[in-house]
């Protein structure tokens, strides 16, 4: 179990207005772990795949090397995400669908802004009974998107909108607060009380660059399903965001130690993150994704 500390300051009683921005997410928690079930909600390793389903394969121009590679690269997709619906608690699925496994092809790639490409599938896990075991050999994956097997520990908390979004929704509220933060000597709304760091489920976005909500095919705004981060929190955030488990003397800790805490997965974003929306109108549940750091 890992658990979230509360926060220092109950906003709402502060701010009563602020309870109506109040959203629900779900952090994951990743830990690094080893013999995870093919079928568990799990980041990384080998999950269940039908086996007469071709496993994805890139061959979209890829950036390396500080030149693009037009050649065709062949590169395997990995597992990044695999979800069971009665784990995360506050994630639709499409009407008889249990499972949601996520993938990317661990390269640096034009067409999805020098990131990983992903791709979404949403299924029943009851409909999987042969399993597939022979997987296509990767080609030359970049190492930075190469995710370590981890076990998760959702957490449902809540937040509200980062400092800059709030400002875009409430004007009066944000100079409210932003007022009563300045006694402080650390921005502590947008490090302790706004939006969960790390790993997650639905919720607020926190936007590094400004907001980019990726527009479907079927041309509406898409929703936001989960965050990757390669930090569960930063040197700002953790005396929030680091859960009370592991919180003891957390940023004092050699190296090592911290990054399984702070980075279990293994990855290097250079300190960003990749938004992965759904669109819900569209009967397969199409997703897209967006890189910012």
């Amino acid at each position: 179990m890992k658990t979230t500390q509360l926060p220092k300051y109950d906003l709402e009683k502060l701010f009563p207005k602020i309870k109506e921005l109040l959203k629900i997410t779900t952090r994951l928690h990743p830990r690094q772990a080893k013999k995870i079930g093919l079928t568990d909600s799990k980041f990384g390793g080998d999950i269940i795949w039908p086996k007469n389903e071709y496993w994805p394969m890139c061959s979209e121009p890829i950036y390396s090397f500080d030149k693009i590679q037009n050649t065709p690269h062949n590169e395997k997709f990995i597992t990044v995400l695999q979800l069971n619906a009665k784990d995360i608690k506050n994630m639709d699925f499409p009407a008889n669908k249990d499972l949601f496994q996520l993938l990317w092809c661990p390269a640096d790639h034009p067409i999805s802004d020098y990131s990983p490409i992903l791709k979404g599938f949403w299924r029943n896990a009851k409909d999987i009974t042969d399993l597939k075991t022979s997987f296509p050999e990767s080609g030359e994956p970049n190492d930075n998107y190469l995710i370590t097997e981890c076990s998760i520990f959702p957490e449902i908390v809540y937040e509200y909108p980062s400092a800059f979004e709030l400002e875009t929704i409430d004007k009066e509220l944000s100079k409210a607060i932003f007022g009563w933060e300045s006694t402080f000597t650390e921005p502590i709304y947008q490090h302790q009380l706004s939006v969960a760091d790390g790993c997650k489920v639905g919720g607020y976005i926190y936007w590094h660059q400004d907001p980019n909500v990726p527009i479907c095919k079927c041309g509406k705004f898409m929703e936001h399903l989960l965050t990757i981060s390669d930090t569960e929190f930063d040197g700002g955030s953790y005396k929030r965001w680091c859960p009370i488990e592991d919180n003891e003397n957390i940023m004092s800790l050699p190296y090592p130690e911290r990054k399984k805490i702070q980075n279990p997965l293994n990855i290097n974003f250079g300190m960003g993150k990749i938004y992965v929306f759904v669109c819900k109108d569209c009967h397969d549940w199409p997703i897209e994704s967006v890189y910012q750091r």
